[in-house]
């Protein structure tokens, strides 16, 4: 749920699918605003708190269905390659 994940999701979706009509494109630094505005990050019922789980589940709200699958899609990507550098 980090503030660059969120940017790297928004760049790499593309920031100009989630202008509404607008005149100007939004920034990637807005629109990645609203992607954590709609995650929504849990660990499964059951895990307590400072147990190791390798279960996350991800929910994103959008209007647009196509839009969500995306954000989505690339969030776990943008994931998956940060704990491989970290790793």
């Amino acid at each position: 749920m980090s503030r660059d994940t969120a940017v790297e999701v928004a760049q790499a979706v593309g920031p100009e699918k989630f202008s509404a009509e607008s005149s100007k494109p939004p920034t990637a630094s807005e629109v990645a605003g609203k992607i954590q505005g709609g995650l929504s990050v849990e660990v499964p019922k059951g895990v307590s708190r400072g147990t190791t789980s390798n279960l996350l589940f991800l929910s994103y709200r959008n209007d647009d269905p196509k839009l969500t699958t995306q954000v989505l899609a690339e969030l776990i990507n943008v994931y998956f390659r940060k704990h491989l550098e970290l790793h």
